[in-house]
């Protein structure tokens, strides 16, 4: 399948998220709460929705982990 397959069924707000990350390389959760406006709990489920299609990895726990775009 095309590789823009597993991006085609993402929320709105998690592609506004991969293209953030795509152009900052890597981003912590507050980086995308600031920028989004949305809460910590929510900025983590759409980091969450991109790991679960393995699109971005987590390096960090907890306050400090920052996610950028595998590959």
């Amino acid at each position: 399948s095309p590789p823009s397959a597993a991006a085609g069924a993402l929320s709105g707000r998690a592609e506004r998220l991969l293209a953030s990350l795509r152009k900052r390389g890597s981003m912590t959760n507050r980086d995308w709460c600031e920028e989004s406006g949305v809460s910590s709990r929510t900025g983590l489920r759409d980091f969450e929705e991109l790991m679960e299609r393995g699109i971005v990895e987590r390096s960090g726990k907890r306050r400090s982990a920052a996610y950028r775009v595998r590959g």
